[in-house]
């Protein structure tokens, strides 16, 4: 399928590095996401030159190296929100991170946010640093349903609580279990 560690064909030495498909519309990622319905799905949208999308990548990271079950897809889009190496730092995040369940995307247009911030409506431009759960029943027709459960680290944002690693983790291990 072309999706950053999802083929099983790879030998171990090929599946260390990862190679993020460009993300040149949402089509991708929505395909990825359609194809593993019946997983409990991640959705993380982060600038990987901000320190707080780092912090919160690397809680994402905790949270899929505790939670190891094969029924969890993760998929990372990196948006230019910050300035700096934008590919060289979403690369190397990628790279620290190599999981079968997880594929990352570059998203220069910041198509992800827009489209993203039309679900969430956390009131910006934009939805980023934000950290998304999806059941395996859940669908995306023309945009991505609401999340089952969502977090984030944005200042003024009330409608979903900040990105608490533990509760973020039981609510993933919740979410497979019920």
């Amino acid at each position: 399928s072309g999706y950053a560690g999802q083929n099983p064909g790879r030998s171990p030495a090929a599946s260390r590095t990862v190679q993020e498909p460009q993300l040149g519309n949402v089509e991708q990622l929505k395909e990825a996401f359609q194809n593993d319905a019946g997983m409990v799905r991640l959705v993380a949208l982060l600038s990987p030159t901000c320190p707080m999308c780092r912090w919160g990548f690397s809680n994402i990271v905790k949270t899929l190296k505790s939670v190891t079950d094969s029924r969890v897809r993760a998929y990372i889009a990196w948006l230019p929100i910050y300035g700096g190496d934008f590919n060289g730092a979403a690369r190397k995040l990628s790279n620290s991170f190599p999981d079968k369940r997880v594929s990352y995307y570059l998203d220069p247009e910041i198509q992800t946010g827009k489209l993203w911030e039309r679900v969430l409506k956390t009131e910006r431009v934009i939805a980023w640093d934000v950290y998304l759960l999806y059941g395996p029943e859940a669908e995306w027709k023309d945009e991505p349903e609401p999340p089952a459960y969502w977090m984030h680290q944005l200042g003024g944002v009330t409608k979903a609580p900040v990105l608490n690693e533990a509760t973020f983790t039981a609510r993933l291990k919740g979410m497979l279990d019920g």
